[in-house]
């Protein structure tokens, strides 16, 4: 996506005396790591939904999330350094 730096993800191996005791070996593909904001799997998700939008100048990006999610946060954060308009509807009921 243009406009927005993301790492290489690392895979990270997990050691253990019980995994090396029975030959087992645990790899971990850390997309926690790619991005401060835009992390995990919600690169993945939004990927499509912005490059169309950067496509057609007239769209923007609507999305719901949660109150203590950062999908909504990601959204924004993206769609502002791609200078997409966006709109995110807080969902759920008050506490």
């Amino acid at each position: 996506m243009p406009g927005i730096i993301f790492k290489r993800p690392k895979i990270s191996e997990l050691k253990n005396e019980l995994y090396l005791k029975n030959n087992v070996r645990i790899y971990l593909l850390r997309l926690d790591e790619i991005h401060p904001v835009i992390s995990g799997n919600k690169l993945f998700k939004l990927c499509y939904f912005l490059e169309e939008a950067k496509k057609n100048p007239g769209k923007q990006i609507i999305t719901f999330g949660g109150a203590w999610s950062n999908h909504l946060a990601a959204t924004a954060f993206a769609c502002k350094e791609m200078k997409i308009r966006s709109v995110g509807i807080v969902r759920g009921e008050k506490p």
